[in-house]
């Protein structure tokens, strides 16, 4: 027959079946829990914002009203289009990674795990006719290593400036020389509402320079969300914010707001510690190798751009007495450069 199991052999294998189950249960438990929470923030956070952005933009690709499509655990996106001052609009909701128990046990033991907060970023692209080509940062000082990415290219190009007197001193400026009157410029009227505002904002920004090739000007707002899904009152200026931001974008747009005198462009790379270190090694031989191949294989870029830029005009010109088949080519091209656009702003 079947030699009995020893009484110690079995106990400890149920042991260890117990830990392990006991183990999935508690990975279930905080995955389901910390989706819900990252669910109810975004669902919140859209509710109380799809009446301006319902009457901003004219379409949202992908559904038939204002809706936030989940991307990842804790990150959703919502795109617009449809409006007079912006071909394309994306805001992306970053949730703290709660969903996660190893994330959330280094976060508790001390350890620097991004996203740290919950979060939305509005990224408005401009037409660029009439932006007057300057670049703008304000960043809350506690924040300013968790947005370098949002920062993107501008980060190794900017330099600390001053800080304009109307922002709270827990902010910090960053921008080209001589930026200080750009901040009344950009949000008139609105200024103090925004900052009255100022303890749920992490960062703005306003550039002509984004690596986006169609789109080079972007005005983005970085808003951080209340903790939690039942702070009604703190829930209430959301609305206020992003309407501020989509005001803002319509007067750089426009042109209303002009470069401020004495201004230039900065050379010296100077945000962040990472930054400066590039700055130190930007004149030995090797790095000024490295840039002459960049800047060549720039230029080979512009050109090919210019080719295929012309190419397009001829085969739409082919067919302006095809209104049919002209409408069909320009929307095969606003589909692909709205494809563009969405991909680089989730890079």
């Amino acid at each position: 027959g079947v030699a009995p199991v020893p009484l110690a052999s079995g106990l400890v294998r149920w042991q260890r079946e117990a830990f392990f189950a006991s183990l999935l249960v508690v990975l279930l438990a905080v995955y389901l829990r910390g989706r819900w929470t990252s669910d109810a923030l975004a669902r919140k956070w859209m509710d109380h914002t799809r009446d301006v952005w319902q009457s901003a933009f004219a379409a949202f690709p992908g559904a038939t009203r204002p809706t936030l499509k989940r991307v990842a655990d804790h990150e959703f996106e919502l795109r617009a289009t449809g409006c007079d001052v912006s071909p394309a609009t994306m805001a992306t909701v970053r949730c703290v990674k709660r969903h996660d128990l190893y994330s959330t046990l280094l976060s508790l033991a001390g350890r620097r795990v991004l996203p740290r907060y919950d979060s939305v970023t509005i990224d408005v692209a401009l037409e660029s006719a009439r932006f007057a080509k300057f670049e703008f940062a304000f960043v809350r000082a506690t924040h300013e290593g968790d947005v370098r990415d949002e920062l993107g290219n501008l980060a190794p190009e900017l330099r600390r400036a001053e800080r304009p007197a109307a922002l709270p001193e827990q902010f910090v400026a960053a921008g080209d020389r001589n930026t200080g009157s750009l901040l009344p410029a950009i949000f008139g009227s609105d200024l103090s509402t925004l900052l009255s505002h100022a303890e749920h904002i992490s960062f703005f920004r306003v550039t002509d320079r984004h690596l986006a090739r169609d789109h080079k000007c972007v005005l983005s707002l970085g808003v951080l969300l209340p903790t939690s899904a039942s702070a009604l009152a703190d829930w209430n200026v959301h609305a206020d914010l992003l309407s501020i931001a989509l005001a803002a974008a319509a007067r750089v747009a426009r042109g209303d707001v002009q470069r401020p005198s004495g201004y230039a462009r900065s050379t010296a790379a100077l945000v962040g510690a990472a930054a400066k270190d590039a700055a130190a090694v930007s004149n030995t031989p090797a790095e000024s190798a490295k840039s002459r191949a960049s800047e060549a294989k720039r230029e080979r870029q512009k050109r090919l751009e210019a080719a295929a830029h012309e190419r397009k005009q001829s085969k739409r010109e082919a067919l302006l007495n095809d209104p049919e088949a002209l409408a069909k080519f320009d929307k095969r091209e606003e589909k692909r450069k709205m494809k563009k656009h969405i991909k680089i702003m989730r890079s």
